[in-house]
């Protein structure tokens, strides 16, 4: 699932306008905290652009996404998928996606390097992990399942009717190769982590 920036739509109407009231002044925007991944997203946002911002922490997206419709904040880093209702009721306004192609549940919502903005992506995957040393042939035999499962039409169906998370099958090695790319982008940013 991919991070999304939102607003009140009475703050800004397009992704200019909320960075350039961002820079002249402080804006308070919602995250669930700087350790998790919308956090961090909003935090590399802010400090690639040069944001003005006060970092107010909720307990879940739910509960940012609720201040934020109701006016108490400016904007939110949340996943794709908790905002999706609030947006579509017109609550909440979304100014970009997260991702390296439009989300089909946000097609109006443009992408980072649609507006020239160059900056590292997270995602919440959602996966499957063992014990070290699991032996081959056990990894072979449960990613062979999960292939399977993830085939199911019935599956894919219940996916798409909940939301805006994608499928996007990584064998072991593929999955590792993410979590090591996310790893390196954590390890580069955490000085930021820690204000």
């Amino acid at each position: 699932d991919s991070m999304i920036l939102l607003v009140h739509p009475e703050f800004s109407k397009t992704f200019d306008e909320f960075v350039k009231t961002a820079r002249a002044q402080t804006v308070k925007i919602g995250t669930t905290g700087a350790a998790t991944t919308t956090g961090l997203m909003g935090i590399l946002l802010a400090e690639e652009l040069g944001l003005k911002v006060n970092w107010v922490p909720f307990g879940g997206g739910a509960e940012s996404l609720t201040m934020l419709a109701g006016k108490h904040i400016d904007a939110v880093f949340s996943i794709t998928a908790s905002a999706l209702s609030l947006s579509r009721a017109g609550k909440i306004r979304p100014l970009m996606v997260f991702s390296e192609k439009r989300n089909p549940q946000f097609p109006d919502v443009p992408v980072p390097k649609e507006l020239g903005v160059d900056i590292a992506l997270l995602f919440n995957h959602t996966g499957i992990a063992g014990p070290p040393g699991l032996p081959e042939d056990k990894i072979k035999i449960l990613a062979q399942a999960f292939v399977k499962a993830g085939e199911d039409t019935e599956y894919i169906e219940n996916l798409k009717a909940m939301g805006t998370s994608e499928l996007v099958p990584l064998p072991p090695k593929e999955y590792r190769k993410e979590f090591e790319r996310l790893y390196s982008v954590t390890e580069k940013y955490k000085k930021y982590l820690k204000k």
